[in-house]
């Protein structure tokens, strides 16, 4: 905890000496590091604050830099380092929280289309829906939900199914509802949307014709309609 508390301690001394030599705008500070927007006139200033802090610290310091940084909360954004645009070399990119685009182990699931189009409307341009609408994968729109066992759980006409489900939004599927056991009290598990249970994906399966494209593309445009009045406020 001393550790932490004096590190954070000497980032907020170092923000404060690259604002007065440089005039840069810190956007972020966070435990491990800080980040701003700087000029690049101002570049030697920059280095050399860093220079003379790291003399005076006796710590080290690193940084990276980046074409676009789109960020949601602290912990949820997408980082384009520099150079994307002239690779398109993925590796790149690096994205935390909500814009995580893989499985993670230990975490739930739940549709990887969704950060996956985020990352190319954002890093190339390309519209929401085309990269929802090309997708030919079924793992990528799978959500994963675990309820209690205080619960029992109902689908469509089916009740008491698994507590545990894996699903994707559909346009004829049924809602997915938790009930109390207790009292027999009915919880929307989806809000209004349907979905499609699917537990058990064959080798063989094919690419369902009844995906709620609507569903995942409306989820993108909230975020990013959310993303343009943060920014709005940022700069």
């Amino acid at each position: 905890m001393l550790c932490r508390m004096n590190g954070q301690l000497l980032l907020l001394m170092l923000a404060e000496r690259l604002i007065l030599a440089t005039g840069c705008r810190v956007i972020q500070y966070n435990t491990d590091g800080i980040f701003i927007l700087l000029k690049k006139d101002q570049l030697e200033n920059y280095h050399n604050t860093i220079k003379e802090f790291e003399n005076i610290s006796r710590l080290q310091f690193e940084d990276e830099e980046f074409e676009k940084f789109i960020q949601y909360a602290i912990n949820d954004y997408i980082a384009i380092h520099k150079g994307y645009s002239e690779t398109k070399d993925e590796k790149l990119i690096k994205t935390k929280g909500m814009f995580i685009n893989y499985p993670q182990l230990g975490k739930g699931l739940d549709s990887l289309i969704i950060p996956k189009a985020l990352i190319k409307y954002f890093a190339d341009g390309i519209p929401v829906e085309k990269t929802i609408k090309d997708c030919k994968d079924i793992h990528d729109f799978i959500s994963y939900q675990k309820i209690g066992k205080q619960f029992a759980v109902d689908w469509g006409l089916f009740r008491d199914i698994n507590h545990i489900n894996r699903f994707y939004y559909s346009i004829d599927g049924g809602y997915l509802i938790k009930r109390e056991k207790d009292t027999g009290k009915q919880i929307k598990i989806n809000s209004n949307y349907g979905v499609t249970i699917l537990n058990v994906i064959p080798k063989d399966y094919k690419f369902p014709n009844n995906v709620n494209y609507q569903y995942y593309i409306g989820q993108c445009r909230k975020i990013i309609g959310d993303l343009e009045n943060i920014q709005l406020s940022l700069f």
